[in-house]
């Protein structure tokens, strides 16, 4: 299933990657306001090395539609995801995805487990649009 990601899009921690051994901290990030689209992603564009995502609070409300993502785009080599809280809600479409878009080599999304994630859907301004939940990474 394809996952479209709106622009503009607002990064936690850095719109490049990380790497190494680097740790995302962990934060809450919410973000309201009469926008159309958005998409929220809590660490970076990518985690890649031994990098492990923040555990991370993430809100997304527009009026068109939102993707939120808990840590990166991209996942990969031996990276981890975070263990994050991810609410997105739009009028239009809102789709949540707990770790990442794409995983690669031996990478791990939430906890060693793949299931610390925590994807809460509501309805915005009364009206509950399209949702489309994914969970990605190892159950």
């Amino acid at each position: 299933m394809a996952v479209t990601l709106y622009e503009p899009i607002v990064f936690g921690d850095t719109d490049g990657r990380l790497g190494g051994r680097a740790k995302a901290a962990g934060q809450i990030i919410s973000l309201a306001g009469d926008v159309g689209t958005r998409s929220l992603v809590g660490d970076a564009s990518g985690l890649l090395g031994r990098a492990k995502g923040g555990a991370d609070a993430l809100t997304s409300f527009a009026m068109g539609a939102t993707t939120v993502i808990g840590d990166a785009v991209a996942v990969g080599v031996r990276a981890h995801g975070g263990n994050d809280t991810v609410l997105p809600g739009a009028s239009g479409t809102a789709t949540p995805l707990g770790d990442a878009v794409d995983f690669n080599g031996r990478a791990r999304g939430g906890d060693a487990k793949g299931g610390a994630d925590a994807l809460v859907l509501s309805p915005n301004n009364g009206r509950l649009g399209t949702h489309n939940v994914h969970h990605v990474g190892r159950l």
